[in-house]
């Protein structure tokens, strides 16, 4: 297993990136994370003006990993075995930020114990966690993308899919492909409103295994036979149209069905979901509804 510890931090995803260590083909990887704010957020009084100078804190992501083996045309598969949050979660909202911006009247930060582990006290509302990875990807293409901004390499997409036992498959398109995560939340609903969930430093461990010769076209989500594509646009109704046609040319490859009955299919057992909307570019997934399909990436 190879550590990959909170003091190895990028803030955008490039086609020039340098990676922090060298992974082997199959490797376990185990990271450490800082929460979106850099774990800057150690008391409810703190405010946006209190942290102008210090290092930056939006979204820092640990990585990158060179994968051995990885070449531009292969596919990264990342099995996601475990998310383990640490002993608190904070939240922010600010005044015009976020999918509620209009209705918050003043900055407000809070901070809660994660009780045994597993849940938190909201006002005395108990929640139970479910912890998902926001920020996850590989090199782009070609040029850059914060880790605010979701695209085709994966990035911020902030889907709460993205747990403990999914696999995530990403296209490679730099050698070595470049792996990084970060941005973990202990409980985030569909859509992140306020522009965050319960943002939490984390320990994740990964397999990354590297698919030769084989790829598509943005990132693929898979649980127990049940398979999603990921997309990301300037709006939600281009991202929704991208993970259908990307859903409809996943199952073309690997179903023997015409292009009009795998569209009759997808009407009858395909969900689009929104990730989030409050990033530079807003997220879908379009997700099958059941396994009854035997497919394979």
């Amino acid at each position: 297993m190879i550590e990959i510890g909170r003091e190895n931090q990028f803030y955008a995803f490039s086609d020039h990136m340098k990676p922090v260590v060298t992974a082997r083909d199959g490797e376990i990887l185990r990271f450490y994370t800082k929460d979106c704010y850099g774990d800057l957020l150690t008391r409810e009084d703190i405010r946006r003006k209190d942290l102008v100078g210090l290092s930056p804190i939006a979204n820092p992501t640990t990585g990158p990993v060179y994968i051995e083996g990885a070449a531009r045309g292969d596919t990264l598969k990342v099995e996601i075995l475990s998310i383990t949050p640490a002993d608190h979660g904070t939240m922010r909202v600010t005044p015009g930020s976020g999918g509620l911006g209009r209705a918050i009247g003043q900055e407000k930060v809070r901070i809660f114990p994660i009780e045994e582990g597993k849940w938190i006290d909201f006002n005395g509302i108990r929640l139970e966690l479910e912890p998902m990875i926001g920020v996850i990807g590989v090199a782009p293409a070609s040029g850059e993308y914060d880790t605010d901004t979701p695209h085709q390499h994966g990035g911020n997409m902030d889907n709460r899919r993205i747990t403990a036992g999914c696999t995530m498959y990403f296209p490679v398109w730099q050698e070595g492909a470049l792996f990084g995560l970060g941005d973990v939340h202990g409980l985030m609903g569909d859509g992140e409103a306020c522009i965050c969930g319960l943002e939490i430093a984390a320990q994740v461990e990964v397999r990354v295994s590297v698919i030769k010769g084989r790829q598509e076209a943005c990132p693929i989500w898979e649980k127990e036979g049940r398979w999603a594509t990921i997309c990301s646009a300037r709006t939600l109704d281009e991202a929704a149209e991208l993970a259908r046609y990307a859903m409809l040319d996943f199952l073309g490859k690997r179903v023997k069905m015409s292009t009009e009955e795998l569209a009759m299919l997808l009407s009858l057992i395909g969900d689009t979901a929104v990730c989030q909307v409050v990033d530079p570019l807003q997220t879908v997934r379009f997700a099958l509804r059941i396994n009854a399909l035997p497919l394979a990436f």
